[in-house]
């Protein structure tokens, strides 16, 4: 028999990037995803473990598994940092779209939950969301700070019914054989979600690839329409680094400098002291806690330490 373990958690993150899963839920998820991947029952392949927890428990370096005091259900959901497994847009979709999809910004314009809101920061790149309607922490400490930052610029996540939309085209493209079409069908009446999008794809066999690829175009179209409203850049959106790409000159001021990173002027190439003006007025923007983010080159505190020894 051959070895699903990959395959496994693979589905798994697939199934909880979106938020935490109730296991009997889950464990329905799971076999349908995996029995449309591999084309081998779930009861086959995992014929050495009696309960769906026991297979649960091979992966717990990137679930965790949240039991009741009292009777119930557990509760399943991903690790804190292992997200991205599950959730990176996939390789053959970035080619297809000739964009590099950042995982963070895919989750945020592909996660459909209405009551998320996602926004990009202009200067760093950073990415963050809260839950509108919650009280929990960090939500209010992150949309406190959102309110206060003016450089943050909210993220349009593209809605469910647009998604379900995409997948109903796929099907109606002849991309499919008769027999796909039947097996994909009742999936195109369920409310859509992250987890309907798995089941999709994991009934769409050798032609989940290319439904993976449609898909990637379909959101790169929509990130080049979003950033066009909102005057960004789009490959500055794309990229870790951040949004802006202005370098500054000495003689700038702090109100010009923000003005600029905030509209993503591009002004060409630059030389090391560009480079070295334009890190220094960042600095000075920042605030205390992002300060606490930032990472210098071990070299460059080598190099301060030993002058100072001197």
């Amino acid at each position: 028999m051959p070895d699903y373990t990959s395959s496994a958690k693979s589905i798994l993150c697939d199934l909880l990037g979106a938020g935490p899963v109730r296991g009997a839920r889950l464990k329905l998820l799971f076999s349908h995803a995996f029995e449309g991947r591999e084309g081998v029952p779930y009861a086959e392949a995992f014929a050495q473990f009696s309960k769906f927890s026991d297979l649960l428990g091979q992966h717990l370096d990137v679930l965790q598994i949240d039991r009741p005091d009292g009777p119930g259900d557990v509760t399943v959901r991903l690790r804190e940092g292992a997200t991205a497994i599950g959730t990176r847009p996939p390789q053959g979709a970035q080619a297809s779209a000739s964009l590099f999809m950042r995982p963070d910004l895919w989750q945020a314009l592909t996660n459909p939950d209405p009551r998320r809101r996602r926004f990009v920061h202009c200067v760093t790149g950073e990415i963050v969301h809260f839950l509108a309607d919650s009280d929990a922490e960090p939500n209010p400490r992150i949309a406190e700070r959102v309110a206060r930052e003016p450089q943050f610029v909210e993220i349009r996540a593209i809605s469910a019914e647009t998604q379900r939309t995409w997948m109903q085209d796929f099907v109606e493209s002849g991309a499919l054989t008769e027999a796909r079409r039947r097996i994909v069908a009742p999936v195109l009446d369920l409310p859509y979600s992250s987890q309907v999008n798995t089941l999709f794809a994991g009934g769409l066999g050798e032609q989940a690839e290319a439904w993976r690829g449609f898909r990637a175009r379909r959101v790169a179209d929509y990130i080049r329409q979003w950033c066009s409203e909102k005057g960004l850049e789009v490959e500055n959106v794309l990229r870790p680094g951040g949004v802006q790409r202005h370098l500054p000159t000495a003689s700038e001021s702090p109100a010009q400098l923000h003005e600029a990173a905030v509209k993503g002027v591009a002004t060409g190439p630059h030389d090391a002291g560009d480079l070295r003006r334009s890190l220094v007025a960042a600095l000075e923007q920042m605030t205390e806690e992002e300060l606490s983010r930032v990472l210098f080159p071990a070299s460059a505190l080598l190099r301060i330490h030993s002058h100072r020894a001197q």
